[in-house]
C-alpha cells in the first residue's frame, strides 16, 4: 500500500530533472539580481561616507544591514539624495526579495508534481533540523517566473536612483 499522499506524487525523471533545473535557475538569478542591488548599495555609501571618514566598517556587511544602513542615511541625511524618499520605497520594495534569497539560499530543493501533473518545487532550510520547526516554501513555476520578473523591474528601477 502506498502512504504517499495521492496529490503529491513524486515526478517521472526527465521531469523531475528539468523542474529542478528551473529551481536551480530561478535560485541563481535571484542570487544575482540581489547580488546587484547590495554592489548598487555598496557604491552608494562608498560615495557618501568614504572610508577616511574615520568610522570604521566591518569587512563583511550583510545585505540586511546594507538595506537598513542606506534607508538610515536617507532619513537622516536627505540631502544627499536626489529623491530619499524613493530610495526608502524601493528598499521597502527590495526587503521580501532580499528575505527570500537568504532563506532560499541555505535551502534544499526537490521538486513535486500534483495529481492534476501540475509541478511545484520545494525548498526547506538546510539548518533548520528539529523535528518540531520546518521551513518551507513552495512555489510553482508560473510564481516564481512572476517573481523573477517583478524583482528584475525592481532592480532595474533601483539602479536608477542617484545621488545629489
Amino acid at each position: 500500500m502506498n502512504d504517499m499522499p495521492r496529490d503529491l506524487l513524486p515526478p517521472e525523471p526527465a521531469s523531475r530533472e528539468k523542474a529542478l533545473q528551473s529551481a536551480h535557475i530561478f535560485r541563481s538569478k535571484l542570487i544575482e539580481r540581489c547580488a546587484q542591488v547590495e554592489r548598487w548599495i555598496a557604491q552608494m555609501m562608498a560615495s557618501i561616507t568614504p572610508a577616511t571618514s574615520g568610522k570604521s566598517r566591518p569587512a563583511l556587511v550583510l545585505l540586511g544591514n546594507r538595506l537598513d544602513e542606506i534607508r538610515d542615511l536617507a532619513r537622516k541625511s536627505p540631502e544627499r539624495f536626489k529623491n530619499p524618499g524613493r530610495i526608502i520605497e524601493k528598499m521597502d520594495q527590495f526587503q521580501p526579495y532580499a528575505e527570500l534569497r537568504s532563506e532560499l539560499a541555505h535551502a534544499m530543493t526537490d521538486a513535486l508534481v500534483l495529481e492534476d501533473g501540475t509541478v511545484q518545487i520545494q525548498f526547506d532550510n538546510a539548518g533548520l533540523v528539529h523535528p518540531l520547526i520546518e521551513r518551507r516554501i513552495i512555489l510553482g513555476e508560473e510564481k516564481m517566473r512572476e517573481i523573477a520578473n517583478d524583482l528584475a523591474n525592481l532592480v532595474n528601477q533601483i539602479r536608477q536612483l542617484e545621488l545629489k
